[in-house]
């Protein structure tokens, strides 16, 4: 093996084998659901960590005119890393994969439905409303915690994972027949044109950590 090579390959087993800084598992809860994770801190200011968010929240969305009673649900995998700044405080960057969706279904109002500005008999018809979001949301935030080097500390995190939702409406048959597809898909736009305000799903929580 080549002096450089050899020198370059040394260098990084020193730096694996020095690298005996803390490992954590950790657990909280905020708007992106229950939190399960594991970190690893690789050099006194620098970690990375994975984990599991999972959250499921009902909840109110208008577009326009039309109400819907949706519910949001996410199912989805960080990999995130985490810088030092100064004491306590980090910045932290990375994705968020899997799914996350929103699923509802249009409120009637005095025994209609509203598409397009329309009112149309609700008896026995529905419109549905689904909003997936990217599997692959870059995030970038602040936070604290996830350095300790034993024990149990308390970490938070602010920030937003990037990404806009595609919206689709489905209306049960006999609501399509009477509505028409024009006044349809103008409804599915004007719920798009809403739905694109939502540039980033914000990330606000707190937990424990259990460092060893």
């Amino acid at each position: 093996m080549k002096p450089a090579l050899s020198l370059a390959f040394l260098s990084i087993l020193s730096f694996l084998a020095g690298a005996a800084h803390a490992s954590e598992v950790y657990a909280g809860y905020g708007t992106s659901g229950l939190q399960l994770g594991f970190g690893k801190a690789l050099t006194p200011s620098f970690g990375v960590r994975a984990e599991a968010n999972l959250q499921s929240l009902g909840q109110h969305w208008s577009s326009d005119d039309t109400r819907y009673q949706v519910r949001l649900k996410l199912q989805r995998v960080a990999l995130l890393g985490d810088l030092r700044a100064a004491g306590n405080f980090r910045l932290t960057a990375g994705v968020f994969l899997g799914s996350s969706s929103v699923n509802g279904e249009a409120q009637t109002q005095s025994g209609t439905i509203k598409i397009n500005g329309h009112d149309y008999a609700a008896a026995g018809e529905s419109l549905t409303l689904k909003a997936r979001f990217p599997q692959a949301s870059p995030y970038l935030g602040i936070g604290g915690g996830h350095f300790a080097e034993r024990g149990i500390s308390f970490h938070y995190d602010l920030g937003a994972a990037f990404g806009r939702p595609k919206v689709a409406l489905t209306a049960s048959p006999g609501l399509l027949a009477a509505a028409g597809q024009a006044n349809l898909d103008a409804e599915q736009s004007s719920a798009q044109r809403s739905a694109n305000h939502w540039k980033a799903f914000p990330v606000l929580r707190g937990g424990f950590s259990y460092s060893f």
